[in-house]
């Protein structure tokens, strides 16, 4: 009886001793968990707080993720306020100005083109004698003429017709002129629409009597004849008259009275 109490008491010992150690242990552990977390916060201060101190360092930015991530799902935008790009463009915009006004010749380019417009070239009645003389030299697009003051054989896009110097020049047709210029091989020289695409040109010219826009009636003054220039010195004074239907140059001959 007595060995079975001594059995009990010393298997009683050793429970209680392995019971005691257990307990040791697993509070061991759950402070050496706490130690952990508490090591790793403070790690992740320290770190955060390292980067803090190099950013401050060198001037920039250090973005720290922060714990809760706020909820904007449900956020609204705020309404715009600034004025779409095509409005200030609009602003911007030039106001429409009238037709340009030419000054030179007292008409607008409105009404130049409205009185070209009008005129009506009539081929049966023809045109009349710009100046009094002969003919010099003929009109010839597809024969080669020749020119003397060049001594060269070449086609002639108008009519030559002799005139004394000083002589008057008259407008063939009622025209409106169309543009006044000058050049090395005809000397000045007045352009004149008389309707329906067709347009005569006067070269050789002095004391010119009009202006670009101009409108004139058959038989009105338009200069008076020139020296003539450096390519018809041989030739002597002249009227250079050229006749066009649109881009075609022709024969003058064909529509003189």
């Amino acid at each position: 009886m007595k060995k079975i109490n001594d059995f009990f008491k010393t298997k009683g010992f050793y429970v209680s001793l392995m019971a005691g150690a257990i307990c040791i242990v697993a509070i061991g552990a759950v402070y050496m968990r706490a130690i952990n977390d508490d090591s790793d916060e403070e790690n992740k201060i320290q770190n955060e707080s390292d980067m803090v101190d190099i950013a401050e360092k060198y001037d920039a930015e250090v973005y720290i993720r922060p714990t809760v991530q706020p909820d904007t799902s449900t956020a609204v935008p705020e309404k715009a306020t600034e004025q779409p790009i095509t409005a200030k463009k609009q602003e911007k915009s030039p106001a429409k100005t009238s037709a340009p006004v030419a000054k030179d010749i007292g008409v607008t380019v409105m009404e130049a083109g409205k009185n070209v417009a009008n005129l009506s070239f009539n081929q049966e009645k023809g045109i009349i004698w710009p100046v009094e003389g002969k003919v010099m030299m003929q009109y010839s697009a597809d024969k080669s003429v020749y020119f003397k003051t060049l001594g060269q054989y070449k086609t002639n896009p108008a009519l030559i017709i002799s005139a004394d110097e000083g002589s008057t020049v008259k407008s063939s047709a009622k025209c409106v002129v169309t543009k006044v210029g000058e050049n090395e091989e005809i000397g000045k020289y007045v352009e004149t629409s008389i309707g329906d695409d067709y347009k005569i040109t006067y070269g050789q010219l002095a004391d010119l009597q009009v202006k670009k826009g101009d409108m004139l009636s058959e038989g009105e003054l338009i200069g008076r004849i020139a020296k003539p220039t450096k390519y018809y010195i041989e030739e002597g004074s002249n009227l250079y008259m050229q006749m066009k239907c649109g881009k075609e140059t022709v024969d003058p001959l064909i529509f003189l009275d």
